[in-house]
């Protein structure tokens, strides 16, 4: 899947997510720089992204954002924790 070039909250989301880290883009962000593709978090789901270091646990922990396109979830074996919200739909 070539994703392109990630954008700002994007690229946090990337690097966080193998850590399992928390990314909060509430604050002094309009609606389209707190955009999050779909396509990108269904990756990182699928398995993209770099791999854990020992000890961390992947999850995605995303709030604040937007969420662009659809996002199927429905995806077999979803094996991280995911956290949503809020999120916010129609970017």
């Amino acid at each position: 899947m070539d994703l392109g070039e990630l954008n700002s909250v994007e690229g946090q989301l990337w690097r966080s997510f193998a850590r399992g880290g928390v990314v909060d883009v509430h604050d002094g962000l309009s609606a389209a720089e707190r955009a999050v593709r779909a396509e990108v978090v269904a990756a990182l789901l699928l398995g993209a992204g770099a791999d854990p270091a020992p000890g961390d646990r992947p999850a995605l922990r995303l709030t604040g954002a937007c969420i662009a396109g659809k996002l199927d979830l429905r995806i077999p074996d979803i094996a991280v924790p995911i956290v949503l919200g809020p999120v916010f739909k129609g970017c």
